[in-house]
Parts: structure tokens; C-alpha cells; sequence
């Protein structure tokens, strides 16, 4: 008789997925094969940021996505338990959103200044004006 044995042999992975100090929710990861490229399986990070699963040792490649942030790409090779810390970029719209109370009080100081710019030089104008008159 003949026995093969077949290593299953698994290991904790921990991901946490954060914005410098601040832990990204609803972030997806994917893990492919690194080998074969096909998609071992999905999870959402919960709202420490956090996503924990159990995988068979092997190499991955981990795509992290949400939609305010610039996707990352890491490769994790599983042989023991892994615990990793992601961090994202907010994208520019995430950004711009994010400044746009800054943004607009900018743009209305510019305004108000090029506004009291011309009352300032239509006034002067006037008061030329008047003093050619005397």
C-alpha cells in the first residue's frame, strides 16, 4: 500500500488597511494565485479596516481597492502567519472633495479682492473725474 500525504498546511493572514493613522472600511481585497493568477477569494475590510482570513501556503498577489482611493497592488508569500499594514492614497477627487470647503473660501477671497480691486479703480476714475471738474 501506498501512501501519499498532501500537505493542507494554512496560516493566519491579517491586513489592515489605513490612511495614516485612520483604518479604511469597506476596502476589498482579492487574492489571486501568483502562480496561476486566478481568484482565490474576495473580503471587506470591517470598520477597524481590519480583514482576516486563513489561506494554504503559497504565494499571492493582493489588489486592494475602494472607490476613494488609489488601488495597491502587493505580493504576499504565505508560509507562516502574516499580518500586514496597507496604506492607501486618497484619490484626487477624494481629495479635491475633502478640500473643497478650502477650495471655495480661496476662490471667494480671490473674488472679493478682484471685486474691491475694480470698485477701488472705478472710484478713482470718478474722483478724477469730479477734481477736473473744480
Amino acid at each position: 500500500m501506498l501512501i501519499i500525504g498532501l500537505s493542507n498546511t494554512r496560516a493566519g493572514v491579517s491586513i489592515h488597511v489605513m490612511e495614516g493613522d485612520t483604518p479604511i472600511s469597506n476596502a476589498e481585497a482579492r487574492f489571486f494565485s501568483a502562480e496561476t493568477g486566478t481568484l482565490i477569494t474576495a473580503i471587506i475590510s470591517d470598520e477597524k479596516g481590519l480583514i482576516t482570513l486563513s489561506l494554504p501556503y503559497g504565494p499571492y498577489r493582493v489588489v486592494v481597492t475602494h472607490p476613494k482611493y488609489v488601488s495597491l497592488e502587493l505580493f504576499l508569500m504565505v508560509d507562516r502567519d502574516v499580518i500586514e499594514v496597507v496604506s492607501l492614497t486618497p484619490s484626487i477627487p477624494t481629495l479635491l472633495w475633502r478640500f473643497m470647503p478650502v477650495i471655495g473660501a480661496v476662490i471667494a477671497a480671490i473674488a472679493l479682492v478682484f471685486i474691491a480691486r475694480k470698485i477701488s479703480a472705478a472710484l478713482a476714475k470718478r474722483l478724477a473725474r469730479e477734481e477736473e471738474m473744480f
